[in-house]
Order: structure tokens, then C-alpha cells, then sequence
């Protein structure tokens, strides 16, 4: 397509220009083909595409940047709360732990001193009457050897 410039005649007034209304082709000679454009004259233009371009170019990267920080951001809240999920956790082994080996001194404890888990000993229910024992002395505590029988007991 050949770009054509409107070049003004000499041989018309402006007043006839402006009342002429017929339509001017390349027929009548009033129009030639334009000169290209020197870089003079596309500096501005060239210009402007170059800072649209370099514009451009740096909102792709802004926003790539910007989506690589939300992305990161998003795996550091959820690294964060996987911290805190397994740092309970721990705090829970500690206790449970803590409470294992407090039973196992415990118990070697018992067995230092002669005691047996009360599973292993039979236990018989041994039956006293009432104010039996508000009206009589004290009396020290021994360990049973054989099952006592109610009758047994003095009154």
C-alpha cells in the first residue's frame, strides 16, 4: 500500500478550496507518493516503542518476581506451621518420656525395697464393724502372711 501526501496547488484560491467540494484523485495530479521518512523523523517514534517495550519488560518482571515471593512466602507460612505442628509433637515425647522413666525408677525403687505389684499378691477384702476400731487402741501395722478371717479378729 503506497502512503500518498496531498501537496497544495497554487492554481486555486482558498476560497475556491473551500467551496469546492468535488473529490480529488490521483488523476488530477494534486497527489504524489511520499518520501520515506529519514531516522531523523522516526527517532521520536522509534523511541517511544523502545519505552513501551522497556515498560513492558519490566512489569513481566515484576510480576514474575512478585509470584515468585508470594510463592515463596505461601512454603514459609506453611514451613512455619509444620515447625509448630512437630515442635508439639516433640514437647508431647518429652513428657511422655519424662513419665516413663519416673515410672521405671519407681519401680526399681519398689523392687530395692521389697515391694511386689499389687497384681501379684492376693488381696482379700477384710470386712471390720462399725466402731470396731474408734474404740480400741492403736495398734502397729504388720504386713498379712495368710488370709485373716473376720472371726479371727479379737472383739
Amino acid at each position: 500500500m503506497a502512503f500518498t501526501e496531498r501537496v497544495p496547488d497554487e492554481r486555486f484560491s482558498s476560497a475556491s478550496r473551500a467551496t469546492s467540494s468535488r473529490a480529488r484523485g490521483p488523476e488530477s495530479g494534486l497527489e504524489r507518493r511520499a518520501a520515506p521518512l529519514s531516522g531523523r523523523e522516526l527517532l521520536p517514534m522509534g523511541l517511544t516503542l523502545m519505552l513501551i517495550g522497556a515498560i513492558a519488560a519490566l512489569l513481566i518482571l515484576y510480576l514474575t518476581a512478585f509470584g515468585r515471593l508470594s510463592a515463596q512466602g505461601a512454603r514459609a507460612a506453611e514451613l512455619d506451621r509444620e515447625i509448630r505442628e512437630i515442635s508439639q509433637q516433640n514437647q508431647g515425647l518429652h513428657v511422655a518420656r519424662d513419665g516413663r522413666r519416673q515410672q521405671d525408677r519407681l519401680e526399681r525403687e519398689a523392687q530395692r525395697l521389697g515391694l511386689v505389684p499389687a497384681g501379684a499378691v492376693g488381696v482379700q477384702r477384710v470386712e471390720v464393724p462399725a466402731g470396731y476400731l474408734e474404740a480400741s487402741e492403736p495398734v502397729a501395722a504388720q504386713p498379712a502372711v495368710a488370709p485373716v478371717q473376720t472371726s479371727q479378729l479379737p472383739r
